[in-house]
């Protein structure tokens, strides 16, 4: 159409009739075309249509291209989220199509810089994912310390590389031998005083779902090009039996497709029985990693949005209108603020759960409008940085790094998901009234468990971790 356009004003206007002759070829003689008739609107109209278009196509390549990242290192998978917040707000209309080119030019250069912090770092991409699970979001190092984890990642890959065997994922054997070379390997090189106990054992885990999400049963991984990318949520074949089991069909749960349009190979039922039934005989370790796994199921942090709403709040889900502000009063208030520390802290002291800030008892997307007024800058980065160091404040370092908070669209709102962990130990928690309070859940509630009960709670619960102290 626009090539039509330009071809029409360069035939002649008639000087008395404001019109223009038809650029048709072959038409004797040229028909006259009257310049009030043409439906200019309509015509800018889809020059933006087809802008949209194309900032829809550079929206969705980014998207791959940052989706590819992150299958090769976990800690990249922020950069997609924030891509795909991004194509939501502009698709609900909260920016136009230049701010969108801006932001996606934005986001293009910091994957791109991403991208070649491998090279900077004088790591391969796989070392990198190892190295930056171990340092991201804490602890803090030294120089030092930072090149002797470097060395650590190294020394950890070369080590598995040996265990990653054809079907390894397919044998409950194998696969325990993988997390315990990770142990192994990581209690030998890590430095000791930056990652106590509860850290340390939050690594091991980081690293061990990220191998078995990244490294395929046929010698394949997604650091190499033609090889087939594990499932990219990076749930393991035992995750998927009991998933399956839980269902009391025995059937086997498909995988999300992955970036290279293959999916996992799943083990038939039958010949991964054996294998787990004669280890829950006899490994007790294995046993209680079992449970763990048969208790994470079906938990808070595997629902979407709207499945955490649809069914209300439980044991391991809670909503909360604003963290910030009153909405009654219309104040800032303090005692919000320690609600969302009273819930959290419940969360990490019982089996885990997830937060939806935004969302009110009454099931009513809320929002984070009123929170926004109240932290710097007054956007979703700024709300999850002051949620970061309230936690921080209220728990300690090393709870904070069991929850994970991100902006999430609902409705056309801004909320914040909150997913927290389970802290082994418990932990307690100082509010704006109290220190050293240990929350519980209890159904679908949080309170405060008696000093006197916080001994023997924590013992049943984690025998082999020391209670928290007052």
């Amino acid at each position: 159409m626009a090539d039509a356009v330009d071809q029409l004003l360069d035939r002649s206007v008639g000087a008395e009739e404001y019109v223009i002759r038809a650029a048709v070829e072959g038409s004797e003689p040229d028909p006259l075309i009257d310049l009030s008739q043409i439906d200019f609107d309509s015509l800018a109209a889809s020059f933006a249509g087809r802008k949209r278009a194309e900032t829809e196509r550079l929206a969705a390549l980014l998207k791959d291209r940052a989706t590819a990242a992150a299958a090769r290192n976990p800690t990249r998978q922020e950069l997609v989220e924030r891509i795909e917040e991004l194509i939501a707000r502009y698709n609900a209309g909260s920016f136009n199509n230049d701010e969108m080119l801006r932001r996606l030019v934005s986001l293009s250069q910091s994957l791109s810089k991403e991208e070649q912090r491998a090279f900077e770092e004088t790591l391969d991409e796989e070392s990198l994912a190892i190295f930056d699970l171990l340092t991201q979001p804490e602890p803090v190092l030294t120089d030092d310390e930072r090149a002797t984890v470097k060395e650590s990642a190294k020394a950890l890959l070369a080590k598995l590389h040996d265990q990653l065997v054809i079907d390894w994922r397919r044998r409950a054997e194998t696969m325990a031998g993988v997390r315990t070379t990770i142990k192994d390997v990581l209690d030998t090189g890590l430095p000791e005083d930056p990652y106590p106990p509860g850290l340390f054992d939050s690594k091991v885990d980081a690293v061990f779902n990220h191998i078995v999400a990244s490294y395929g049963d046929d010698g394949a991984s997604v650091y190499h090009d033609g090889a087939a990318a594990p499932s990219a949520g990076g749930t393991t074949t035992l995750d998927r039996y009991v998933v399956s089991a839980d269902t009391e069909t025995a059937t086997q749960v498909e995988p999300p497709p992955t970036t290279s349009g293959r999916t996992d190979q799943l083990p038939d039922i039958a010949e991964i029985t054996e294998d787990v039934v004669e280890r829950l005989r006899h490994d007790e370790q294995f046993v209680s990693e079992m449970a763990a796994r048969i208790g994470q199921a079906a938990t808070a942090q595997l629902r979407t949005v709207d499945e955490l709403i649809e069914n209300d709040e439980d044991f391991a889900v809670e909503f909360k209108s604003t963290a910030r502000w009153d909405v009654k009063q219309g104040v800032k208030s303090k005692v919000m603020e320690d609600m969302i520390v009273k819930t959290v802290a419940g969360f990490l002291n019982t089996d885990g759960g997830t937060l939806l800030i935004g969302v009110g008892p009454d099931l009513k997307t809320v929002g984070l409008s009123h929170d926004y007024e109240n932290v710097k800058p007054k956007n979703g980065d700024g709300f999850v940085n002051w949620l970061t160091t309230h936690l921080i404040n209220a728990l300690g370092p090393v709870p904070a790094t069991r929850t994970r908070a991100r902006i999430v669209i609902h409705e056309g709102h801004e909320i914040c998901r909150v997913d927290v962990a389970e802290m082994a130990g418990g932990v307690r928690a100082k509010s704006s009234k109290a220190e050293g309070v240990f929350y519980v859940r209890f159904n679908n509630s949080t309170r405060v468990l008696p000093d006197d009960e916080v001994g023997a709670y924590a013992a049943d619960r984690w025998p082999d971790s020391p209670a928290p102290s007052e």
